[in-house]
């Protein structure tokens, strides 16, 4: 059974536990990171999206239907062209 790492194929015999568990640590925390690097733009894209939406009367009132939320409203809004 081999690893991938990067592209290329890794034999077992070359990485122990210790140095693979060490490696998927890593990709991890590079994964969260750059995850995190577009929370900050994606809240600003949901912001001005959701202000445009407020304007749109068909999103008012599914916005205030029970079990209806933001993201629901806005997508039936859209989808409808309403």
């Amino acid at each position: 059974m081999g690893v991938v790492l990067g592209g290329g194929e890794v034999a077992e015999a070359e990485v122990d536990d210790g140095e693979l568990a060490q490696l998927i640590q890593l990709a991890v925390k590079n994964n969260l990171a750059v995850m995190h690097c577009a929370d900050e733009p994606i809240e600003r894209l949901e912001a001005a999206i959701i202000a445009k939406a407020n304007r749109r009367p068909a999103y008012q009132y599914l916005f205030k239907v029970r079990e209806i939320g933001k993201v629901l409203s806005l997508t039936i809004a859209l989808e409808t062209g309403t």
